[in-house]
């Protein structure tokens, strides 16, 4: 393999008298060109506290422009940030170090000022003094809106029902833009064993939004619809999960070996059988998977560079003795350039049918990138069966597989409904 696109391209980094760097400079060679040299220098800048103010890339700098400026507090806090693309955000703390007001979606005009028509403005409200100051709510409000309170946190006292849960000072429930998360209960290494989920009324309607106003959990919880999805977990004393079962019954079950990596994992349906999805695991030292033998008897072997670790193969076969008769299923090989991305894969299975060009040899995918890790160009096979790429939309189908019900609205405004064949 060819190095010349990466020799001689060292990042050099220049500092001031302070131990600041002020460039950041990386040495740009194409391909197509390796004789020559480009330098790209990103610039920046520092306050007499020695604290960051500003950063242009080479591509803004060289139209007059920054990409980011910061402004500080006396501590190196950045209390205000413009950036190029997602204008201006300001964030301020109060004198705990929390957070206390945040302002985003700030535009730039193209004039230079602030156009704040569509900023958004974050409050956190805390606890008081006699308390340990803990978050309370979020409100949040767009500019010419309605203050909205998106968050509300409730947590857990000090009874001796929470206590045998683990839940004493912990944050039992969420209200969020979603609906509400409770924790029923904790184990001791902090892992969450009872987890329930409900949602808004009328979720999927997209111009619902949630606003947990002043009261109590009594109105706040008539905001949600009356189903809940709970999710339990069990863990061992280390905190690693040992089974967890979703809201619809559904149960994983996992295992570890000795140094605490996966071993096999396990899957039952509600009302089935444990079936196995992983059946075992074989690591190296570095503590990479070597093997790994499916619920299906399908084994995948993993292939390293012994200098630098890196994945160099993948091999999927169903192995002698199958049920289904012996095959290599997939054999992936990686390249890669001097300093780790991705060159070429191919697959040592090689032939495959469902790829146009079939060829005798392997299928083979090829990356081409400059000193500055930027792609220049990338080759491959495509399905056969794709046909042509473009931008249109592709044909309906017809007669469609399936019954769908729609809702039509005819001239004279009447609705009706109608399935569709």
């Amino acid at each position: 393999m060819s190095t010349s696109p990466f020799s001689r391209t060292p990042s050099v980094a220049v500092l001031d008298n302070r131990g600041l760097t002020v460039r950041d400079i990386a040495y740009h060679r194409h391909p197509d060109t390796p004789d020559v040299t480009d330098e790209h220098i990103t610039r920046h800048q520092f306050g007499s506290r020695s604290f960051l103010a500003q950063s242009a890339d080479p591509r803004l700098h060289e139209a007059g422009r920054v990409n980011f400026t910061y402004l500080t507090d006396l501590t190196g806090t950045v209390l205000r940030t413009r950036g190029a693309d997602n204008g201006t955000t300001v964030a301020l703390s109060d004198a705990a170090g929390r957070p206390f007001i945040a302002v985003s979606n700030i535009r730039t005009a193209d004039d230079g000022t602030e156009d704040r028509r569509q900023a958004v403005t974050r409050t956190w409200q805390y606890e008081d003094a006699a308390m340990p100051g803990r978050p309370l709510c979020i409100t949040e409000q767009v500019t010419g809106d309605a203050v909205r309170i998106t968050e509300r946190f409730v947590w857990a006292g000090n009874r001796d029902a929470e206590k045998a849960l683990n839940l004493a000072g912990a944050c039992v429930s969420h209200y969020d833009t979603a609906g509400l998360m409770q924790t029923g209960s904790v184990a001791l290494t902090g892992i969450p064993l009872a987890v329930t989920r409900r949602l808004l009324k009328d979720a999927d309607n997209p111009d619902t939004v949630a606003d947990w106003q002043d009261g109590d959990a009594t109105a706040w919880d008539d905001l949600l619809d009356a189903e809940s999805y709970t999710t339990l977990t069990t863990a061992d004393a280390t905190g690693a999960v040992l089974t967890t079962t979703d809201a619809e019954g559904h149960m994983q079950r996992v295992a570890y070996d000795v140094a605490g990596l996966l071993s096999g994992s396990w899957l039952t349906l509600k009302g089935g059988t444990e079936q196995v999805i992983v059946a075992s695991l074989t690591y190296s030292a570095a503590g990479q998977k070597l093997r790994e033998e499916h619920g299906n008897g399908v084994v995948t072997t993993y292939l390293y560079e012994p200098e630098t670790q890196r994945l160099t193969g993948i091999k999927t076969e169903r192995p002698a003795g199958h049920a289904s008769g012996a095959r290599v299923l997939q054999d992936l090989r990686y390249e890669y350039d001097p300093v780790g991305n991705v060159l070429s894969v191919r697959n040592e299975r090689g032939g495959d049918p469902l790829l146009a060009q079939p060829e005798s040899g392997a299928g083979r995918t090829r990356t081409s990138m400059t000193a500055c890790i930027s792609l220049v160009s990338a080759t491959g096979r495509e399905m056969a069966s794709a046909g042509q790429q473009g931008s249109s939309l592709p044909s309906a189908t017809v007669p469609s597989p399936q019954t769908v019900p729609h809702t039509q609205t005819t001239p004279a405004l009447i609705p009706t409904t109608k399935p569709v064949t």
